[in-house]
């Protein structure tokens, strides 16, 4: 979900992942599921007769999640248009300090520039992000997630990623 509201494009919300719905094969054997997956669960409404177990509850956790990824997209320009550069592939750039690392840059036409880095592999890593040409050496990022901030140093920005997370600078 972060890749997808930081990404280029309007990000598309599959009916249900935002609280993320359950939805179990409706066919399965002694080898797991298989035919069409069931997609199209039906929402857990939580005001609803019936049982909610199965399809959810829903999870509040995560819509709060996507909603706070919403506001931040709403909030700065940089995530909804303007130039992309990617600034680092770990696996090839950095692969023993970073696999499993993405980070790029969004650059609007008017406003500040926001860069974003995401750790998709099962373990925490430590990425050095290359900004220079986007920021200058001293300047301090805040992530909009965290709160937790990052100095621009030698045109790099050091940060930690804990597993399967990201930051948005």
């Amino acid at each position: 979900a972060l890749f997808q509201f930081t990404y280029m494009g309007a990000p598309m919300v599959y009916y249900g992942d935002e609280v993320a719905v359950n939805s179990p094969s409706k066919s399965s054997s002694a080898n797991g599921p298989y035919g069409d997956p069931y997609t199209r669960p039906p929402y857990p409404w939580t005001d609803q007769p019936g049982d909610p177990t199965i399809y959810g509850p829903p999870d509040t956790s995560v819509e709060l999640f996507y909603t706070r990824l919403a506001h931040l997209r709403k909030q700065y320009p940089a995530l909804r248009n303007g130039a992309f550069v990617t600034l680092l592939t770990g696996d090839t750039q950095q692969p023993g300090t970073a696999p499993g690392t993405y980070a790029f840059a969004r650059m609007p036409t008017d406003g500040p520039s926001a860069v974003v880095a995401l750790n998709n592999s099962a373990a925490s890593n430590t990425a050095s992000i290359p900004v220079a040409g986007v920021f200058a050496d001293g300047t301090q990022l805040q992530d909009a997630i965290s709160g937790a901030t990052y100095a621009v140093n030698a045109g790099t920005i050091p940060v930690k990623l804990a597993a399967r997370t990201g930051v948005v600078l």
